[in-house]
């Protein structure tokens, strides 16, 4: 075990000159995933990107430097293409919220309280896009109740008409990938006051971690000033990889996150996220 902390995933699994497509098999438990490792390039600039396809599924596409970054594509040329998109809208974002106020402490935070007896809240969004006019429809949690025992839960939010308002604010393509569809909000969300309150009662004071806290925050957020809701009613996000820094190296990261999406093999839906977080955290711990 050590307290290095590795910047993200890729870099535990980036080496010299390994830049090349590569198979990447995790643990077998019954052939859950697989998964391949390639270049994406945004301009002069290149991204790692790993696709992975069950035999049901369209193929998936997640870039480990970029959390929150997620594409999909019917077939293996599609998904490419639509990955690089995806990925130029999410660094958009992130370059525009660079000047809003920091609503998290990636590091500083836990290690402040690395020494107490800490409750972690891991959460997760899903949304209508990754534009910056997207908005939140989904969030969802997980906590370690017990040992051995991690309990998620997780409401869909129905829009606010301002959200709806805005041209582009629903995507199709977030649409596939979560299976949230506008009838499932209208019919079955929350108004934002109730799903913020929801959340907030389920964490109590537990420390919430996130793996794409500019994301999460951002959604946070909005849906806190659809609440009405002060922001700094609400704590700060500790990023996932610093909490997983503390209790486990790259090597034991990985194994921990396998076996955890073996144990939560759906995808794109917040409880589930954010259950197979808190499970590699459990497991790695």
């Amino acid at each position: 075990m050590t307290g290095d902390k590795p910047k993200s995933l890729i870099n535990s699994l980036r080496q010299d000159g390994a830049e090349a497509d590569f198979e990447f098999n995790p643990p077998k438990m019954g052939d859950v995933l697989d998964a391949t490792k390639i270049i994406i390039m945004l301009g002069d600039d290149p991204h790692i990107a790993i696709i992975r396809k069950d035999a049901d599924t369209d193929y998936g596409v997640e870039f480990p430097d970029v959390p929150g970054c997620i594409s999909a594509g019917r077939t293996l040329d599609e998904a490419k293409t639509m990955a690089a998109e995806a990925l130029a809208g999410h660094l958009a974002v992130l370059n525009e919220m660079e000047n809003q106020p920091q609503l998290f402490d990636r590091d500083a935070l836990y290690a402040e309280r690395c020494g107490s007896n800490i409750e972690f809240a891991f959460f997760d969004f899903e949304s209508s896009g990754l534009g910056p006019e997207s908005f939140p429809t989904e969030i969802g949690w997980a906590l370690l109740t017990a040992p051995g025992t991690v309990e998620t839960g997780s409401v869909l939010i129905r829009p606010e008409p301002a959200w709806l308002s805005v041209p582009g604010s629903w995507s199709m393509e977030s649409q596939s990938v979560t299976g949230i569809t506008r009838a499932m909000l209208e019919s079955d969300g929350l108004p934002a006051a109730v799903a913020l309150e929801r959340f907030r009662c389920a964490v109590g004071d537990r420390l919430l971690v996130s793996d794409a806290p500019e994301f999460d925050g951002h959604w946070l957020h909005q849906l806190a000033r659809a609440a009405m809701v002060d922001w700094p009613l609400l704590r700060p996000i500790v990023e996932y990889y610093s909490v997983m820094g503390q209790v486990a190296d790259g090597v034991e990261i990985l194994s921990a996150e396998n076996y955890a999406r073996q144990h939560w093999p759906n995808r794109h839906r917040a409880a589930d996220d954010a259950g197979r977080l808190a499970w590699a955290f459990m497991i790695a711990r």
